[in-house]
């Protein structure tokens, strides 16, 4: 399984949402991500300002024919079914429960296989420092992964090897039950699987081919790039639509 970034490996996966169905092989990251998340504050002809939902900080984002454009859409849950090829940020469980997902991204039918593996991720929108704490994290925890995978089974199960932060999983579900006010997945993705329960309550978006058109001012958006440039080239870009937020 070759080793890159989970920046390059988001990157791939975007690539699919413009150019159809593209074949991926299984990937893996090194490092942990330090994406960019917030709100669009301006934008202009080769880019948008972005304010970090972090601490408040102001970013310009340089946006070229190489940055790859996706925008995501509410959705819910009760779109999963066997064959959905989804993406899910998550943590380890307790007690040793399986993980369980903050959030969900439901991928088109094109995009399925696409980065199979399990890649270290920064905390999604929203995600508390803690299990139980207050403390919220704009997109800079560390510890996270992201997981791609195909989801084959639901069901009760421990986890055999569960890591320290949270994932992102993206696979395929060829089953979903619900048990406890969860549904519980099995999570393939190439070399390996995971099993992930999902809160009934999970934000959960479906994601769409996605244009300059789409950002607009106000709009709650995800970036893919090193936030210690000055600017920031982006190498992915989500946005949300109609009040959407991007929950990755």
């Amino acid at each position: 399984m070759p080793a890159i970034t989970a920046t390059r490996a988001l990157r791939m996966a975007l690539f699919g949402l413009t150019v159809g169905c593209f074949a991926a092989s299984a990937l893996a990251a090194q490092n942990i991500p330090n994406n960019l998340r917030g709100t669009i504050t301006a934008v202009s002809d080769d880019g948008i300002t972005v304010e970090s939902i972090t601490d408040g900080s102001s970013h310009r984002v340089i946006i070229d024919d190489d940055t790859r454009l996706a925008a995501v859409s509410k959705s819910s849950l009760d779109q999963i079914e066997e064959g959905t090829f989804i993406g899910t940020a998550n943590v380890p469980g307790e007690d040793g429960q399986p993980a369980k997902a903050l959030e969900m991204v439901i991928f088109p039918a094109s995009m399925k296989g696409t980065g199979e593996g399990d890649y270290p991720w920064d905390m999604p929108r929203g995600a508390t420092k803690g299990r139980s704490g207050d403390g919220k994290l704009g997109g800079n925890g560390s510890g996270s992964t992201m997981t791609n995978g195909t989801v084959s089974s639901t069901g009760d199960g421990k986890m055999s090897d569960a890591s320290s932060g949270s994932t992102m999983t993206n696979g395929t579900v060829n089953r979903a039950a619900d048990e406890d006010g969860m549904m519980t997945l099995t999570v393939d993705y190439g070399d390996g699987s995971k099993q992930i329960r999902v809160p009934h309550d999970a934000p959960t978006v479906k994601v769409s081919k996605g244009s300059m058109d789409d950002l607009k001012q106000d709009a709650a958006v995800f970036v893919a790039g090193d936030i210690t440039q000055d600017p920031i080239e982006a190498k992915a870009v989500i946005v949300g639509l109609d009040g959407t937020v991007p929950p990755m």
